[in-house]
């Protein structure tokens, strides 16, 4: 009786040679795109320091880590309602001298000293003073969660300040006033290396106690 010949393996099929070598290089291409994709994000930080850009309201940014400075603010009031016949006038600046020291590249901390010189003459509703004095003061402490990049446009901060004065900023009257600024901040980049814009959501509650009368207001 004689044997059937061996099985000779199937070589495969054209199809499946072409099947896998596509599978291949979509494989590839998946790959190459990933990596171009990766190299082409840039997380450079802007090169436009917002944090005193905008006056008032406040920036996002903070300094880069171990960076330290002096910062030196100042908040001027003037003319007020006169309160009668006769020479009038009002006048009140408090300069804010801080320290601002940078652990991280996202959080700052600001200790600050406040002072307070003020002149007012018959001015209704506040008394006839001259003096000047260490106000008091503030730690502020900040943090960026969203850092503007080449490839991303906005900024988002939040800060936190306490703050401890002894004189009222509108009277001038002797007083313990606690306060609490804390701020939402927000800003963007509209024209690249021309135009920026930021805005402040803030809550400040404060309370006070006058000296001599303990009123609290």
């Amino acid at each position: 009786m004689s044997r059937p010949p061996p099985l000779q393996p199937r070589p495969p099929s054209t199809s499946l040679r072409w099947c896998r070598t596509l599978a291949l290089v979509a494989g590839t291409l998946t790959l190459i795109g990933v990596a171009k994709a990766e190299q082409g994000k840039d997380d450079t930080p802007d090169k436009v320091d917002t944090e005193n850009l905008f006056g008032f309201t406040e920036g996002t940014d903070t300094g880069k880590k171990g960076e330290q400075e002096v910062v030196v603010d100042a908040i001027g009031r003037f003319s007020k309602r006169r309160g009668g016949p006769g020479v009038s006038g009002y006048g009140a600046a408090e300069p804010i001298v801080s320290y601002q020291v940078d652990p991280t590249d996202n959080f700052s901390i600001e200790p600050g000293l406040q002072f307070d010189a003020r002149r007012s003459r018959n001015i209704a509703g506040v008394p006839d003073k001259a003096f000047a004095t260490v106000n008091g003061g503030s730690l502020e402490l900040k943090y960026q969660f969203l850092k503007r990049t080449d490839d991303h446009a906005f900024g988002l901060a939040v800060q936190a300040e306490p703050l401890y004065s002894r004189v009222t900023p509108i009277e001038g009257r002797g007083a313990d006033v606690f306060s609490m600024d804390t701020r939402l901040m927000a800003d963007a980049r509209l024209i690249p290396d021309r135009l920026w814009v930021g805005a402040n959501l803030i809550y400040d509650p404060s309370v006070a106690r006058l000296k001599g009368s303990g009123e609290v207001d």
